[in-house]
């Protein structure tokens, strides 16, 4: 496989995971990053955004706290249709 093929292979990757993003909050619901590990296959979630807002798609963003596994309370990003 040449450069291009794999070019060609990681930009439907991310379009696929964008189209994904787009069908849940398009659905009404948010997404945090460890729900983008789970439901879209991605651990770019914020570039992925990045990229929706950039072609011109709504987000609203928010912090929201969670507890981790040591216990601590830290925050993370949630987006949302905007």
């Amino acid at each position: 496989m040449n450069l291009k093929q794999l070019k060609q292979i990681e930009m439907n990757h991310t379009e696929n995971q964008r189209n994904r993003i787009k069908t849940i909050l398009d659905d009404g619901r948010s997404l945090n990053p460890l729900e983008a590990f789970n439901e879209v296959g991605t651990m770019k979630l914020a570039s992925r955004i990045s990229e929706l807002i950039a072609e011109g798609y709504p987000i609203q963003k928010e912090w929201m706290k969670v507890t981790n596994r040591f216990g601590e309370s830290v925050k993370v990003r949630k987006y949302r249709k905007g």
